[in-house]
């Protein structure tokens, strides 16, 4: 594995680019990782858009056509109606449900979902998956502790995690940004949340802090966060 440029290719002359979350590259797949709290469909939208610019940029024209694999995952700190499992894979499909290619895969993981089956089942009853996922989102550092217990990979993660979420500035904002993630984006009614996600992004402009660590913590692009200027 090794990690790929996260910053996408400009579609025009003017465009000021955008920027994934995390891309890497796997015995010749291209991964990318989008963290979203908004369960708005122009987010969807846009991470099909990335999904597509990162499998276009990696295709080689010559004597003959190579089309790279490209498997987006996002996940999602909201669940839509229906949506019951924590993983969802999709694929280009025709109406008998038969997929078309399996060059561009979408996975969808739903964290409410997985935190639900964590707080009704146990911890014992989480996949290692499940485990060092829940691991990653939950805010809590001595349950992150838990959850990777006897993982060598995963008490690495948490320790590191431990030591930045003791940068004063970081642990603020990421903070504020928890609570809005967390106020149950249920029914569709996202706006209250937006409203707040936006002033949060404000307030952090005006405090001057770095564009970098808002795009971090908030997961906009820095296309959105400048809208905000």
């Amino acid at each position: 594995m090794r990690f790929g440029k996260n910053e996408l290719d400009k579609k025009k002359q003017n465009d000021k680019g955008e920027r994934a979350d995390y891309v890497a590259h796997v015995i010749g797949s291209t991964i990318n990782i989008e963290i979203n709290c908004n369960g708005k469909m122009y987010i969807v939208e846009r991470n099909l858009e990335y999904a597509n610019r990162l499998y276009g940029n990696k295709i080689k024209i010559g004597s003959q056509y190579h089309y790279t694999q490209t498997i987006s995952i996002n996940i999602n700190n909201y669940a839509y109606k229906g949506k019951d499992k924590i993983k969802y894979t999709h694929y280009l499909k025709d109406e008998d449900n038969e997929a078309l290619t399996d060059k561009i895969i979408v996975i969808q993981i739903y964290v409410p979902n997985l935190i639900k089956k964590w707080y009704t089942s146990g911890v014992e009853n989480l996949t290692e998956g499940e485990r060092f996922l829940l691991a990653l989102v939950i805010p809590d550092i001595n349950i992150a502790f838990k959850l990777g217990k006897d993982n060598e990979i995963m008490e690495e993660y948490i320790h590191e995690a431990k030591e930045v979420s003791n940068d004063n500035e970081f642990r603020d904002f990421y903070s504020k940004e928890w609570k809005i993630m967390d106020q149950g984006y249920q029914d569709g009614e996202y706006d209250g949340a937006l409203k707040k996600e936006t002033e949060i992004v404000k307030k952090m402009l005006e405090e001057n802090i770095d564009i970098n660590l808002i795009m971090k913590v908030t997961g906009l692009s820095q296309e959105e966060i400048e809208a905000y200027q």
